[in-house]
């Protein structure tokens, strides 16, 4: 019953991944526990010190840090060493009207895998990347052309989404080294990952030992953001552009820009197109100005 409730419920998930663990709470002696459902969005993984699952539970109770949880079917014990709430990721503040119309129509742009929004500077387009991440609800990366633009990310996360500021070091990672929920890198660490070159300037720039497809479907990563993913370096594009088109097909991809390449060659606004898809929907200056941004 637990395997087919699960089922249904999460039928329509993108982050869903099937397989049913029937866990209980304490230890295995004490039979009148409850089993609990869960369903992972993370796949258990061998880890210098041991091995660690991800999880997200099925019941409002929450498994907390501390707790020891019996696998049935595995006959061994874990105990929670981190846990958060995934309710209080959030927006705390209200969308402006032309947000609030992409968001509404996100679901019919995403039909194609892609979405890709142009949004004016000062429009709140991280806001909205954030939002969008956070309703396709899977595991994600973030890639960003600056590591000030890559902090950036955290920053908005931590302060317009979260009830708990706390539990930002859990759910946010800026290397690939220690995956969280949301990961924020540059598109220089994408590249040392793909092409396995070093880059000894900056060790959280440094992929080159990160196999980063293998990567992705451990951590069941399954929604990539591309902020600003033109106008790159020669080597970081070829790089994007591998890493795009080498991506499992469930990946969601979300594209933002303040700048799109309309002036550029035909040969660069195809290699832009191929990336991010078409333009969705686009937001101008008149718009911030009528909202008072």
């Amino acid at each position: 019953n637990t395997k087919q409730l699960l089922n249904e419920t999460f039928a329509d998930d993108p982050s869903f991944t099937f397989g049913v663990y029937f866990w209980r709470l304490g230890l295995k002696e004490y039979t009148h526990e409850r089993p609990i459902g869960i369903r992972l969005y993370g796949r258990s993984f061998s880890a210098a010190n041991g091995v660690t699952v991800k999880f997200q539970t099925l019941y409002d109770t929450p498994v907390i840090v501390g707790d020891v949880i019996y696998d049935t079917k595995k006959d061994e014990y874990l105990i929670c060493t981190e846990a958060f709430d995934i309710d209080g990721i959030h927006f705390k503040g209200k969308f402006r009207d032309y947000q609030q119309r992409v968001l509404d129509n996100a679901d019919k742009y995403l039909k194609d895998g892609k979405i890709n929004i142009v949004a004016a500077p000062g429009s709140g387009k991280t806001v909205l990347g954030l939002e969008l991440i956070r309703r396709l609800a899977s595991p994600c990366i973030i890639l960003s052309p600056t590591t000030a633009i890559r902090q950036q990310w955290g920053e908005r996360f931590k302060d317009l989404f979260l009830d708990d500021e706390e539990d930002f070091s859990l759910l946010f990672s800026n290397d690939l080294h220690h995956i969280k929920l949301v990961n924020s890198i540059t598109y220089q660490a994408l590249y040392t990952a793909v092409d396995k070159i070093s880059a000894t300037e900056d060790e959280d720039i440094d992929c080159s030992d990160v196999d980063i497809f293998a990567t992705m479907r451990e951590f069941g990563i399954k929604t990539v953001c591309l902020d600003e993913a033109h106008h790159l370096k020669n080597e970081w594009q070829k790089a994007l552009e591998k890493f795009i088109s080498a991506l499992d097909k469930d990946v969601k991809i979300i594209s933002l820009t303040a700048t799109p390449p309309y002036d550029s060659e035909g040969s660069e606004w195809s290699r832009y197109m191929n990336i991010c898809g078409e333009i969705d929907e686009e937001i101008f200056v008149p718009e911030l100005v009528g909202q008072n941004t």
